[in-house]
């Protein structure tokens, strides 16, 4: 499935560090719609490791507007939240060491991560919660249709996949 450059958009956000654990999450404000993340960017000022998870619901503040990839097009669904994770999500995965400026290359045909209907993706530093953060992120908005047409547990090939 070719990406829908119509469908995208990016946004990113700096956190302070927080008393607990410092987070930046992309929320999926849409009841309907998934969002296929297909690049996270990190950055801090110390070297710390990180981790992703996912957690129901926002988290955190509503940090500056997002914006879509095509600038003349309107912005599909996807807030990003900065903040506090306390609790920390019971499920964190995806840990990596982070440096001011490093991101995270993800040289694959598919998502690094898949946000259902009212979920966040966080990226949290759970090693030093007092250290700033920066988060930046790259996603699509898919119906979920298409979600399971293309991504479904009996997803067969299309011929506009193959061209």
């Amino acid at each position: 499935m070719r990406r829908n450059l119509r469908r995208c958009a990016n946004g990113g956000q700096f956190q302070d560090g927080t008393a607990h654990n410092t987070s930046i999450s992309l929320y999926n404000n849409s009841p309907a719609e998934y969002l296929l993340v297909w690049d996270v960017t990190t950055g801090l000022i110390e070297t710390d490791v990180l981790s992703l998870g996912y957690t129901q619901g926002a988290v955190g503040t509503l940090g500056p507007a997002s914006a879509p990839l095509v600038p003349t097009d309107s912005l599909p669904p996807g807030l990003v939240y900065s903040g506090d994770s306390n609790p920390l999500p019971a499920a964190l995965w995806g840990q990596l060491i982070a440096d001011w400026g490093s991101g995270i290359l993800w040289p694959h045909d598919y998502p690094i991560a898949v946000i259902p209907p009212l979920w966040s993706l966080l990226v949290v530093n759970d090693s030093n919660p007092t250290h700033n953060l920066y988060a930046g992120f790259l996603w699509e908005a898919i119906n979920a249709e298409d979600f399971e047409r293309y991504y479904g547990r009996f997803a067969r090939p299309v011929l506009s996949d193959l061209g």
